[in-house]
């Protein structure tokens, strides 16, 4: 009876075909787009949520609920169509086995089971993904609409990126429930947990920026913006600059070797060499070899006297450089979409991230903003200051997630001072085993609904024969 009673009054409270999938993309857009609107991030997946539970019974329009909702942001944030698709797989894997949660009677398994299920596709679709890298990352990942550098958002430091994933599509689900208990009583319950959630990590980000580790170490940083990546430009326009006696010049990757009295490459090292004297700086950038495409192939890092080493950029394993305030971690930009190598390389003992490459030239405003989020989060999630050089745009972000320096659109430099930090942060140490224990939890989820399913399936195949000899109902 109750059951019916819910059923009854979500009929109510129904959405039209598709549109709770479009507002809830419409939130996240407005939610990465203007930080004004970040309370609105925990409740970003209700009208997702809720239409889902509209079409609890019917799988393909669950389907068509989940296409609605992650087709446009792949669409406003384009990174080619091959990742459309893959973010219109993720709608599917999740909309479609969320029917056996939706439509179970106790509250607390949907609202612990939908983010479950949501976040461990999120990382099947990440860090764990079968892909080749330049398919996978933690784009539009849930949690980056909650914005860096705001207090619930320091949690991140304890949870990481797919654990603020977790609470924001828990609190959303929370949010929907209220709007399908048919009791009163729970719709209070159901609104107090949903509101706690973000209260609690605001508390908790509150205690850890007033409990941030401080260092004795700290130097100047200048980062570059350059649209060509020419190292002559470069040289030019930092060498005259320096405000401090050592530092740190970072430059973003250098554009492919241009023939230039002879051995191209060997000018483009000197010229960062020559940088490295004239400043009194240590001089870092990444450079590409021709031939092998447009990301980096190697990382170069120049002493104040002149002494130039080099490194190659391997995949899962972050560069390092020893430098008179600590260790260096350098990164390709888009390594840094991932929250697996920066944390290695905060765990080794680096005291700095940096990030060095070409940003592609097709990519719009706004995908760059949401790829410098999910950056700031992999400072924030280290608690280490961040650096970023690139042809379009160049950053500095401090332990909590904030941008203490922007260049974006434009060629420049600036100076900016960064301490070295030494201190592990909670998901640092620990953050290892988020990831499995999410993808484990959704990979049970998936079973779970797959044995609901083949068990709907051969007890309501067709008519009921009952056997009197046996009195037992079999179905025919």
């Amino acid at each position: 009876m109750r059951e019916q009673t819910s059923r009854a009054r979500a009929a109510h409270r129904s959405w039209p075909p598709l549109l709770g999938g479009l507002i809830s993309a419409a939130i996240v857009y407005l939610t990465m787009e203007d930080a004004s609107l970040q309370p609105a991030a925990w409740i970003a997946l209700t009208p997702f949520f809720h239409s889902l539970f509209q079409a609890r019974d019917s799988a393909f329009h669950r389907l068509l609920h989940g296409l609605s909702f992650f087709g446009p942001l792949g669409f406003i944030y384009y990174r080619g169509p091959v990742y459309a698709l893959l973010l219109g797989i993720h709608a599917g894997l999740f909309a479609v086995p969320a029917g056996a949660l939706l439509t179970h009677r106790r509250a607390w398994v949907r609202a612990l089971g939908l983010p479950a299920l949501w976040v461990g596709l999120e990382v099947l679709r990440g860090p764990f993904s079968p892909l080749p890298q330049d398919l996978t990352s933690d784009w539009l990942a849930i949690g980056s609409t909650v914005e860096p550098g705001g207090a619930a958002s320091q949690a991140a430091a304890w949870i990481g990126l797919h654990g603020m994933s977790f609470a924001a599509a828990a609190s959303a689900s929370l949010f929907a429930s209220v709007l399908v208990e048919a009791s009163f009583g729970r719709q209070i319950a159901c609104a107090l947990m949903g509101l706690a959630i973000p209260l609690t990590l605001s508390f908790c980000g509150a205690w850890l920026i007033e409990h941030q580790a401080a260092s004795d170490r700290a130097g100047a940083v200048r980062v570059a913006s350059q649209a060509s990546g020419d190292s002559r430009e470069l040289l030019l326009l930092t060498q005259h600059s320096a405000s401090a006696k050592e530092g740190l010049l970072v430059w973003p990757q250098l554009s492919h070797p241009r023939s230039r009295d002879g051995d191209a490459a060997s000018s483009r090292e000197e010229d960062l060499t020559a940088a490295a004297r004239a400043t009194g700086y240590w001089a870092l950038s990444a450079a590409a070899v021709e031939g092998a495409g447009d990301g980096p192939a190697q990382a170069l890092l120049a002493d104040p006297k002149g002494r130039l080493e080099a490194q190659p950029f391997r995949e899962g394993e972050p560069i390092r450089f020893s430098t008179q305030n600590g260790t260096l971690a350098v990164c390709a930009g888009g390594q840094l979409d991932e929250s697996g190598l920066p944390r290695k390389a905060a765990a080794s003992g680096a005291a700095a991230l940096v990030g060095v490459e070409r940003e592609p030239i097709q990519w719009a405003e706004r995908t760059l903003r949401h790829r410098n989020t999910l950056h700031r989060y992999r400072a924030l999630e280290n608690r280490r200051w961040l650096v970023h050089a690139g042809r379009r745009s160049a950053f500095v972000v401090d332990p909590s997630g904030r941008e203490v320096l922007t260049l974006r659109g434009v060629d420049g430099a600036q100076d900016c001072r960064v301490e070295w930090l030494t201190v592990s942060s909670v998901y640092t140490r620990f953050g290892w085993w988020i990831e499995p224990i999410l993808l484990a939890s959704a990979a049970g989820i998936l079973a779970w609904s797959l044995f609901q399913w083949l068990a709907a399936g051969r007890y309501n195949a067709g008519p009921v024969r009952v056997d009197l000899e046996s009195n037992m109902a079999r179905p025919t």
